[in-house]
């Protein structure tokens, strides 16, 4: 009960610091990136006028050669929200983007909380809101007038909902939300396609693997029909499926000759995870002791980590893998920032893994050399913490760098 409630407290504390860390840094931004400018300008744009605004935006930019290596006008899912929160706080600059963005991944926050609770324990719990708290990646993303806070926060969502689909055996009741998020997901950015399709494919295996056929394709087919739906609902609002492909050609053909692109978001396939090691070095190594435990506890038929839900840290696993492989050899995507759907999941392994770290210790030590071994955890994870944000203000706070790019990084160098 004791340690119930120590825990309870600690991770109240870690919730509430990482909201007072977003919350300080909300308008020291400084200089801001193209992206953002295109945003804002692209939420003024619509507002009034939804589906005016937006066919108005998507002549612009296929019109305009120089648009096309901007972020596109296909992103109505941030767009428009974006556009109606600028109309009822009566900001319509930077500042409604940041403030938009630090509301989600305050919600964050407490999705991972929420989540760690209930599938996996108190301990990893902590340790995953203590280290999104203190993300230099996720603290970038939460001050930034970007729609990656936004993607983060409902990757979290969709996961949670793919894990609750799962436990209920794929019950329509609970089929629906997850059906609706995806679908919504896929027109935030398209980085939520990706997701969507690893998480419904999680859910269809796993009701797959438990012989219930009916429902496996009844989700499928849901799926499917929500998907057409959203296309089409796009394409109207787009002003037709002939303009929304219009935006996707340009896309394809402007990436070759974006200059920043090629610059700073190419490279070895290896790029992105070594940008991820600068920024949180504890975490990656314990992202990757975490999938190695559990490797060797399939290997001997181990049940898994104790008080942790074997399937959902599986299934984390599996789903940070394999998107993190294809964004590793997706042309032109060498950028931390494009993982921001999965970064609530990666602290969540890093969780495991320090999880494990501590079982691992509790057969080899015993009584007070035990409890020294845990105080050494505690100061290094503190210490990881405070380096992390250190991290944060020296490269990435007020703009010093203009993205979470390898390139950019090295020129802030951590050590």
């Amino acid at each position: 009960m004791r340690a119930g409630y120590a825990a309870g407290l600690l991770i109240f504390a870690a919730i509430l610091s990482g909201i007072v860390l977003r919350y300080s840094n909300i308008d020291n931004a400084g200089r801001r990136s193209p992206d953002e400018l295109a945003y804002t300008w692209q939420a003024n744009h619509i507002i009034g006028e939804k589906i005016a605004g937006t066919r108005s935006l998507v002549q612009i930019y296929n019109n305009d050669k120089k648009l096309w290596v901007l972020p596109n006008p296909t992103r109505i899912g941030y767009l428009w929200p974006l556009s109606y929160f600028m109309e009822a706080t009566g900001f319509f600059d930077y500042r409604a983007g940041s403030y938009f963005s630090t509301i989600f991944s305050v919600v964050s926050i407490l999705l991972i909380t929420a989540f760690a609770l209930r599938y996996l324990n108190k301990w990893v719990a902590l340790y995953a809101v203590l280290a999104l708290g203190v993300s230099p990646m996720e603290l970038a993303v939460s001050m930034r007038a970007w729609a990656d806070a936004f993607c983060g926060c409902l990757g979290l969502l969709l996961v949670f909902l793919t894990v609750s689909c799962i436990k209920n055996e794929g019950k329509l009741t609970k089929v629906f939300p997850f059906v609706l998020t995806g679908t919504y997901y896929f027109m935030v950015k398209e980085a939520g396609v990706l997701l969507y399709l690893l998480c419904g494919f999680w859910l269809l295996s796993s009701l797959a693997a438990r012989k219930m056929f009916g429902r496996m394709v009844s989700t499928l087919l849901l799926m499917t029909a929500a998907s057409a739906a959203g296309i089409c609902f796009m394409a109207y609002s787009l002003g037709g499926i002939g303009s929304m492909f219009e935006v996707i050609r340009h896309i394809s053909e402007a990436m070759p000759f974006n200059q920043y692109a090629v610059s700073y978001q190419s490279g070895p396939w290896y790029n992105i995870i070594y940008g991820l090691f600068i920024l949180s070095p504890l975490n990656v190594l314990l992202c990757a002791a975490g999938m190695a435990g559990f490797a060797a506890d399939l290997l001997k038929g181990n049940r898994g980590p104790e008080g942790v839900d074997r399937w959902v840290a599986g299934g984390l696993m599996a789903i940070l893998t394999a998107y993190v492989i294809v964004m590793t050899w997706a042309p032109y995507c060498q950028n931390v920032r494009y993982l921001s759907p999965v970064y609530g999941i990666f602290y969540l392994v890093s969780g495991i893994g320090a999880w494990y770290v501590y079982l691992y210790l509790k057969t080899r030590f015993k009584a007070a050399d035990l409890k020294v071994m845990v105080c050494l955890m505690v100061a290094v994870a503190v210490f990881s913490a405070m380096s992390d944000y250190g991290y944060f203000r020296k490269a990435l706070h007020k703009m010093k760098i203009v993205d979470i790019t390898l390139k950019a990084l090295e020129s802030r160098p951590r050590f």
